[in-house]
């Protein structure tokens, strides 16, 4: 059985889009680090960051 769910559906919040033509063109051909890339924020972060082309994207989380 496939289900079909929305990215609100399961984080009970709707979702914020924050790129704009501005937002992309900062991080276009650039090298971003993501701190906390594990996480729900973190990796959301790094969803949209990497859309925007960045020349490098890091995503860094530490696990103890």
């Amino acid at each position: 059985m496939i289900y079909d769910y929305k990215e609100e559906d399961l984080l009970f919040r709707p979702t914020n889009r924050f790129l704009s033509e501005e937002t992309m063109s900062w991080y276009k051909n650039k090298s971003v680090l993501i701190t906390g890339g594990g996480g729900s924020i973190g990796s959301e972060l790094a969803r949209q960051i990497a859309s925007c082309v960045p020349a490098r994207l890091v995503v860094l989380d530490y696990v103890c």
